[in-house]
């Protein structure tokens, strides 16, 4: 798959308002534990869904030892935890509990059973398996791809698009095509190939992925959470789109999920890596944490230090260390 060079808007320090929930009626709290009866010993997502359909799903990640903990839960009402499985030592887990004064949900991990849909090529849906391009499409594809690594974008961009005229079925043409529009900055363009990729084979984890990073990109974060979602559903140890995620997040104002899912991106490689320090030490700043946010965007220098946005965010950094030393 074609990598774009991520460039988000250059970031400005601002005050985020983050809407304040009503006060909590019940909290709790939780433990996750491995298949073997250990306690999990990382930090992990669980999503905490309601049986109120009006409360959208939450997500929310657990501290180093696999402890959790809800608040704003109603008494006496059902909620169920989710825990999505790894694919190696794990299957997905859900446990139903109901709310009520110092209950405590423990979520035991089932264990990790093979099942066919999971063999599947890295990044490729069954869906895509089964389905076989033509050879006039098949050949117009490769060549693109060919073309890609020669860096002749435009010869690429037409023998994509008359892959997919060839196969209006081809799912990989339509997010490689969209990965080059992406990489050109024309996300409206990516957007639709992405929509109509998806339509095709909603289990199409790339185009799920990209979709979610073209909408970043126009600033659409809102729209982007699903995709991005979905797409670590299907790959839960990919890196790329947690970083993706972890930015819409911060963008739309929680501040506390999006920090686990930048720290996770921060074990990727490129300029995905860079990208987690960039808004980890915007999200730094945003809480009040001057230091943190020193050492991550010195850190995102040492990665990406030649763009528009080393330029703002070494200002930055004059900034945050004046303001320490009292200037």
């Amino acid at each position: 798959m074609l990598r774009t060079r991520l460039r988000p808007a250059v970031l400005a320090l601002f005050s985020l308002i983050v809407a304040v929930p009503a006060l909590a009626q019940i909290s709790a709290r939780g433990r996750i534990y491995l298949p073997n009866g250990q306690p999990m010993m990382e930090v992990m997502e669980v999503e905490l869904r309601s049986e109120d359909s009006r409360r959208p799903s939450e997500f929310l990640f657990t501290d180093s030892k696999g402890w959790f903990f809800l608040r704003g839960l109603r008494a006496n009402s059902r909620y169920t935890i989710v825990v999505q499985g790894d694919g190696k030592a794990f299957n997905t887990t859900s446990e139903e509990f109901f709310a009520s004064p110092h209950v405590v949900v423990y979520v035991h991990l089932k264990p990790f059973v093979q099942v066919k849909e999971e063999s599947v090529a890295h990044g490729v849906s069954v869906q895509q398996l089964q389905h076989e391009p033509p050879p006039k499409a098949r050949k117009a594809y490769e060549d693109a791809v060919a073309a890609l690594r020669e860096q002749r974008y435009d010869v690429a961009r037409a023998k994509f698009q008359e892959a997919i005229n060839a196969d209006p079925l081809y799912v990989s043409a339509y997010n490689e095509l969209a990965a080059v529009e992406i990489a050109e900055r024309h996300y409206p363009e990516a957007e639709t190939l992405l929509r109509k990729a998806v339509e095709i084979d909603p289990g199409a984890p790339h185009a799920l992925s990209n979709l979610g990073l073209a909408l970043n990109y126009q600033g659409r974060h809102a729209d982007a959470l699903e995709p991005l979602r979905k797409a670590l559903q299907l790959r839960p140890r990919w890196v790329a789109p947690k970083v993706f995620l972890g930015i819409a997040l911060l963008e739309t104002g929680d501040v506390t999920s999006a920090e686990g899912y930048l720290q996770q991106g921060t074990s990727a490689s490129g300029l995905e890596e860079a990208m987690a320090y960039l808004y980890l030490g915007k999200l730094h700043v945003i809480k009040g944490e001057r230091e943190k946010a020193i050492a991550a965007w010195e850190n995102y220098l040492r990665r990406d230090p030649d763009s528009m946005n080393a330029v703002n965010v070494r200002e930055m950094l004059l900034r945050l260390r004046a303001a320490g030393s009292g200037q």
